[in-house]
């Protein structure tokens, strides 16, 4: 039985991935190919290089201890210790646009003043404008009219800083304690993540070999990095002079080649770990910064799966040689990088892939 699974993105809701696969550890499942996206390349990535019998255990105390942070610590610094900010590189951006001389211009705008003027003028004489509304159009004309605030503004918006978090492959942070070169032993299953590549647009690939597929490359921690690269959140990963970002906005569950590069596939089993109904409204900032990344996340991923299968379902002796199980998605977690959901997550996707294991027994399967 040769098996692949899927490991897809979900940033903080990645308990549920480390849950799936203590369950399938606890039943002897395991996998000869990874197909990975987002946090699932960290994940898997640590995972096999683990012992197997302890693998789940470590990899989920790894994640305990170098990506989320401790309940206490977390309720009034709501960060994950694995974004760690590049700050060689944002220290360098900042005193850039300090020493350009075009960082300089267009700081008086007689337009903006006019305008600035006129609405403090309507807005003092006349009573029905003293409402929040009014008053916070007339804040915003005065700062956009202010040439401090606009250099202020500029300086942290138009310089060459590109993420609020970075630099993972540089040191610390989310490739801690992983030695990329374990990974290409002999021994360790066949992983793949994506990648997309900004500056050719299009898809990418990079697998744990020496000598990839084809139309792969060779995983890297620039790769991995990359492939966790959210826009805004974390800046884009530049090597083989070309600049990356995260796949997953693409591929949030990794289907791309998968069948293609092997094609004696029996079974695929695909973990999803975020979903739109785990989407609540918003209390905070903080909570409002997750749905943003995650509603899409949600959505995309249920498409990628129902892609998945149209495709099989179109092609009947793909669909006869090969069982798609789908684990389905917990919607208790929340998007807290604290130890609290990194347990719930554990809890929920065990719980959850313990049923789909159980109704695969049933149908006789070997596992």
């Amino acid at each position: 039985m040769k098996r692949a699974i899927t490991l897809g993105g979900g940033g903080p809701a990645a308990g549920l991935h480390l849950g799936a696969l203590k369950c399938f550890r606890d039943h002897g499942i395991t996998f000869d190919v990874w197909a990975l996206s987002c946090i699932g390349v960290w994940v898997g990535a640590h995972y096999v290089c683990y012992p197997p019998e302890t693998a789940p255990e470590d990899t989920i105390e790894h994640f305990r201890k170098y990506v989320f942070r401790d309940d206490v610590s977390y309720d009034k610094f709501p960060i994950s210790p694995g974004f760690v900010p590049d700050i060689q590189h944002n220290s360098t951006a900042l005193m850039k646009y300090l020493v350009d001389p075009t960082s300089y211009q267009n700081l008086f705008a007689p337009v903006a003043i006019r305008q600035a003027g006129e609405a403090l003028q309507t807005y003092m004489s006349d009573p029905k404008y003293w409402n929040p509304n009014a008053f916070a159009q007339l804040t915003t004309a005065m700062a956009a009219a202010n040439p401090m605030t606009r250099f202020m503004t500029s300086w942290l918006w138009k310089s060459e800083m590109t993420g609020l978090t970075g630099g993972h492959h540089k040191g610390p942070g989310l490739s801690t304690n992983l030695n990329v070169e374990e990974l290409f032993e002999p021994d360790k299953p066949f992983l793949y993540h994506n990648a997309w590549n900004m500056t050719d647009d299009r898809i990418e690939m990079f697998a744990n070999r020496v000598k990839p597929p084809r139309h792969m490359q060779k995983m890297t921690s620039e790769s991995m990095s990359a492939c966790s690269a959210l826009p805004f959140l974390i800046e884009p990963v530049e090597f083989n002079g070309k600049s990356y970002c995260e796949g997953a906005l693409v591929r949030t569950v990794s289907f791309t080649d998968l069948i293609q590069d092997h094609p004696d596939l029996e079974e695929i089993w695909v973990i999803r770990i975020v979903d739109p109904k785990q989407i609540r409204p918003p209390k905070n900032m903080d909570d409002a910064m997750n749905n943003l990344c995650m509603l899409f996340a949600g959505a995309l991923g249920e498409s990628n799966v129902e892609e998945f299968e149209e495709h099989l379902a179109q092609h009947p002796k793909l669909a006869e040689r090969i069982k798609v199980r789908v684990v389905p998605v917990s919607h208790e977690i929340t998007y807290d990088w604290n130890h609290s959901n990194l347990e719930l997550g554990v809890e929920q996707g065990y719980k959850f892939t313990q049923a789909v294991i159980e109704e695969y027994l049933a149908e006789g399967r070997d596992a």
